[in-house]
């Protein structure tokens, strides 16, 4: 089977002006071989003929493990458009588990693979799961003046407000009640607006 050629129809078919409903961006020559990201260097191809593509790549260079990996990547993918055989899909990933069985890691990356957890390491993997202490980070001083200044003067859209209404329709409110003077009311924005820390009395 000729594989170039069958590649250079497909590619040159994809540099026509063509009424795809989808379409994806090819490297007729690929980064990892010297290929740029010329206008003259990139076809626009269904995802069929990408996916055939790539596949006729690692055929045309059996030797060039990116090519492999560029099209496992592409057939692993969870939302793929792209339909895989069994088979197929098989003798890439024996061929990506050989590729990985030889790689080694360089003195540095062992050096840190092997280093002790930290104490602060350490206490962090026993805390338990619930515990979201460390999670966020307090806000910069001036933060809520900020955004509270962008948001001066902004509408809402009214489907946007059509929808937090009807989201909001049926919730019952709490009452919440001022500790400093006494004042209830079921806004909590106001209220904390108003009262609490902000109280004048």
């Amino acid at each position: 089977m000729n594989y170039k050629q069958i590649y250079r129809n497909i590619v040159v078919r994809g540099q026509t002006s063509r009424n795809l409903p989808y379409t994806e961006k090819h490297h007729i020559i690929p980064k990892c071989k010297g290929g740029t990201d010329d206008e003259e260097n990139l076809t626009y191809l269904s995802a069929r003929e990408h996916y055939i593509c790539h596949l006729l790549l690692t055929r045309m260079h059996p030797e060039d493990e990116k090519l492999k990996y560029a099209f496992w990547c592409m057939v692993s993918m969870n939302n793929r458009k792209y339909k895989v055989s069994s088979r197929l899909f098989e003798e890439f990933r024996i061929k990506i588990a050989e590729m990985k069985r030889g790689t080694k890691h360089s003195q540095e990356t062992l050096n840190k693979m092997s280093k002790p957890r930290s104490e602060e390491g350490k206490a962090n993997m026993r805390k338990p799961k619930s515990d979201t202490s460390n999670m966020r980070k307090p806000k910069p001083k001036g933060f809520g003046k900020k955004v509270s200044k962008a948001l001066t003067g902004r509408k809402l859209d009214s489907n946007h407000a059509k929808k937090i209404s009807e989201a909001l329709k049926g919730k019952p409110k709490k009452e919440i009640k001022c500790p400093n003077c006494g004042t209830a009311g079921k806004s909590e924005g106001a209220m904390k607006r108003w009262h609490f820390n902000n109280c004048k009395k």
